[in-house]
């Protein structure tokens, strides 16, 4: 009786606000509002009477907009966008939707009446949605159909998860969230065909003040894992995989009660491994013997065991310019027959610097890798939860303004253990080799007449563990998380001996559907101990540096720092860095997909960022920590932005606003920003 009520009255509803929007002072041509022609556009949408749910609520309901941003101040939008005009129809569903969201959240007999006052002169229409929201109604209880085959333990975990619904305001969303959870409990307790049979019936009590919900559900039988058959796809070929590796990622023995989620973690399992292109795990019930234990198919399909994969252009910002070059990786999948992985890259960058492309001043690097997906020993090391990565590499670079060239050989091993869902810890070996060499003779003699050959050499032994978390949506374009790494390093070998913390925490709040906010702290610090610390300096990749596109963006890389000489090969390093930065990212279109919005439009974006940072020699004197704060360079800028499949290519433009070493503010210089070019977010 109450669904016929509630559809009659939306009937009615709809029917009394197309007459309303009819009603108007104005001609009516097609679908549209029009005055001499012209359609009426929707100037604002307010509501009134509404006292439980905000505007804003309400606003994200309807299909009716007022102009945005762009339509306002920039006409050429016009052309591939349809203007907010006011549609009588549309009016109705606004109307609609409105009433139905407060049946949904137990007012029932709510009332929506839309007002339409047009303004002749502007061509342009006030849109009020007034609101009667009445009485909301409690539940008083729910009531499933189908519980008795479930244990008395089974029933009063379902019990104990739809107890917190009874004497609140009724909620379809809440009540649907709670049957989820219901669902998913059966599913993981064998019972994989838990569902529901219909809608769930809600039934006013005498006193229309509260109600009870009746839950039509489907339990099926109980189910048990039987006997495990790993098949392969038949384009798999000779299979040099061991079915009992298969069987250690699987979560489940035979003869346990059947789980859905075990079932879905086995398949995350195989398919961490990297080597399978197929994964499914299914319970083949219908195979099942009296006592409900069903045999499990594990269906395989292996990935080409070989692959090559060039790219070309690729693009960076490394050394104070903006590069390009190429880049390829070969890689040998399952090469041990249990998911090990052997690879080799290489990569060549060219910076465009003054003059351009000039083919001494270049970067090539190699480096071969071998991964083990899974490790244990004994109970230190769990198997599935472990890796381990061998790496070797070697890497040259020209530097021809200074007329250096540097060589750095490196080889590490390391493990991942993931320790939680999202959190990582990494131990790390790593032996590095750096040595830097001059180009010019005569150059040299100026500089270092003492040791004109051989600059820097350098071996280290470098101790590291991390810990990472991150439970960030995406790799490259994130708008919603966090992530954070705490990194401890130490060189073993007096050259010299080195002690560094590095710290970096990020989050991404979403603002709507276009916008999100971006913030990042990082902080570190180098302590030299042993031999003359005063004098040794570590290796130029290990120390600390600013500026550029991924950091301080109002200042070139290796720009900033306090109490630092620069180095002859880059520029301003130093020993301790403190950074703090603030983004807003704003996508300028979602538009329906075609061509061109898919390939350009709806992946233009733009930023606004502000950045406080700057780095410092070794702290010496507690009165140069103090002066700490009053040294952290300010910078603020924008940036446009265009998505590609690794994360967007930026052009920032960046000002500073405070400088650390005037201590002064600057004066903003809106035609001479630093202009940096960058692949993938600032952070």
């Amino acid at each position: 009786m109450l669904f016929l009520r509630s559809l009659l009255s939306a009937f009615i509803l709809l029917v009394v606000a197309v007459i309303s929007a009819f009603a108007q002072d104005a001609d009516y041509s097609g679908s549209d509002y029009t005055i001499s022609g012209n359609p009426l556009t929707v100037h604002s949408i307010q509501f009134t009477g509404n006292k439980t749910f905000d505007n804003g609520t309400l606003g994200l309901l309807l299909q009716t907009q007022t102009p945005g941003f762009f339509y306002q101040f920039f006409p050429p939008y016009r052309w591939f966008a349809n203007a907010p005009v006011l549609h009588p129809i549309t009016i109705a569903q606004d109307s609609l939707a409105l009433w139905n969201f407060y049946r949904q959240n137990g007012f029932f007999f709510a009332k929506v009446s839309p007002k339409i006052n047009i303004d002749t002169a502007h061509v342009s229409a006030d849109i009020t949605f007034a609101i009667a929201e009445s009485t909301a109604c409690i539940v008083d209880t729910v009531i499933f159909s189908d519980l008795e085959k479930l244990s008395s333990a089974d029933r009063q975990t379902i019990t104990g998860i739809v107890a917190p619904l009874r004497g609140i305001r009724y909620s379809r969303a809440t009540l649907s969230d709670s049957l989820s959870s219901v669902w998913s409990h059966l599913r993981n307790s064998g019972y994989p065909y838990a569902r529901l049979s219909g809608s769930p019936r809600t039934v006013l009590n005498s006193d229309i003040r509260s109600v009870n919900i009746f839950i039509p559900d489907v339990i099926g039988e109980k189910y048990y894992f039987g006997n495990v058959d790993v098949q392969y796809d038949s384009s798999s070929g000779d299979v040099c995989f061991a079915e009992n590796a298969v069987l250690r990622e699987l979560e489940f023995k035979v003869g346990d009660i059947f789980s859905e989620e075990k079932r879905t973690r086995s398949e995350e399992n195989l398919k961490r491994l990297g080597i399978f292109e197929v994964v499914r795990i299914e319970l083949r019930v219908k195979q099942a013997d009296s006592a409900h234990v069903a045999p499990v198919l594990v269906h395989l399909k292996l990935r080409k065991p070989f692959d090559v994969s060039p790219y070309f252009p690729t693009f960076d910002n490394k050394d104070g310019s903006f590069n390009f070059g190429a880049s390829f990786t070969a890689a040998y999948h399952n090469v041990g027959c249990a998911g090990q992985e052997l690879s080799l890259s290489s990569s060549f960058e060219i910076p465009v610097a003054e003059p351009p492309l000039t083919l001494s001043n270049n970067i090539f690097n190699i480096e071969a890798k071998f991964l083990q997906p899974r490790l244990q020993l004994g109970d230190i090391l769990d198997y599935k939860n472990t890796s381990g990565q061998l790496s070797a590499g070697f890497t040259h670079a020209t530097y021809p303004a200074t007329h250096l060239t540097q060589n750095i050989w490196n080889a590490s091993t390391l493990l991942s253990i993931r320790t939680a869902t999202y959190t990582y810890f990494t131990p790390k070996i790593a032996f590095i080799v750096a040595q830097t060499y001059n180009l010019s003779q005569a150059e040299l003699d100026s500089l270092l007449p003492t040791n004109p050959q051989l600059l820097q050499k350098l071996p280290n032994l470098l101790l590291s563990a991390s810990l990472t978390r991150d439970n960030t949506n995406n790799l490259f374009v994130p708008s919603e998380g966090s992530s954070g790494t705490l990194t401890l390093k130490v060189n073993v070998l007096p050259t010299p001996y080195f002690f560094k913390v590095d710290a970096t925490q990020k989050w991404f709040i979403p603002w709507g559907t276009q916008s999100v906010f971006g913030f990042r702290i990082h902080g570190g610090d180098i302590a030299r101990f042993g031999g003359n610390r005063t004098t040794d300096n570590i290796i130029f990749d290990e120390q600390f540096y600013d500026g550029g596109a991924y950091s301080m963006r109002g200042w070139n890389l290796y720009a900033l720092g306090i109490g630092i000489d620069s180095n002859i090969v880059f520029g301003r390093t130093g020993y301790s860095t403190f950074e703090a930065n603030v983004e807003w990212r704003y996508r300028w279109f979602i538009l329906p997909d075609s061509w061109i919005n898919r390939v350009l439009l709806n992946r233009l974006s733009h930023d606004f960022f502000i950045d406080i940072g700057n780095i410092w020699s070794e702290r010496q004197k507690w009165a140069w920590v103090l002066q700490m704060p009053q040294q952290l360079g300010v910078d603020a800028g924008f940036g446009l932005r265009y998505d590609t499949p690794v994360g967007p290519l930026r052009v920032d433009f960046g000002y500073i606003v405070y400088n650390p070493y005037t201590q002064s503010i600057q004066p903003i210089r809106f035609l001479h920003p630093t202009v940096q070019i960058g692949i993938g977010n600032a952070f």
